[in-house]
């Protein structure tokens, strides 16, 4: 996560640091997974899920490294299903909103850009625990779901926004 910073108050190690967790992260498990999967029967489908973030299209709803981090994955997620496909190796996104459970609320607590933070607040509709935010067992039955043999190769290259409409579409 970031600070909610834009593009110009963005310190350079805080994108390194965003863009070396949400976006080299996966490329690196990516890579040694499809280098196995490559080893194993075709025969049967194999599946990469990312976590994406359904920042990757508004906007408006993080900083700018955050943002940029999460459409990259988004864009190689559609590069690996595009190219991997045929070998039956293929390749979903989530786009997750807030999550239910998680510790995103510590970053915050590390301080934030408040002027991207309140415009970001007058933008979209107040968080509510219990209300929003989608909980991680929701989201681990939705990667069961989507592993299963006749899914996974109609759900290849598709970046799934799973959010509960929070913030709404």
């Amino acid at each position: 996560m970031d600070d909610y910073s834009p593009v110009g108050q963005c310190p350079k190690d805080m994108w390194d640091r965003v863009l070396a967790v949400n976006l080299n992260g996966p490329y690196l498990v990516s890579k040694a997974a499809v280098k196995q999967f490559e080893k194993q029967d075709t025969s049967v489908a194999r599946l990469i899920i990312n976590i994406g973030s359904d920042t990757s299209y508004r906007g408006l709803q993080t900083g700018a490294a955050y943002t940029a981090s999460k459409a990259g994955l988004e864009a190689l997620t559609k590069n690996m299903a595009s190219y991997y496909g045929a070998n039956r190796i293929y390749t979903v996104a989530l786009l997750l909103g807030s999550m239910a459970g998680t510790n995103i609320a510590d970053a915050c607590a590390q301080g934030v850009y408040l002027q991207t933070y309140l415009r970001i607040l007058a933008a979209q509709t107040m968080y509510t625990a219990g209300a929003n935010g989608t909980p991680l067992k929701a989201v681990a039955k939705y990667c069961l779901f989507l592993s299963d043999e006749d899914i996974t190769p109609s759900a290849n290259g598709s970046c799934i926004v799973f959010n509960r409409n929070w913030p709404e579409a």
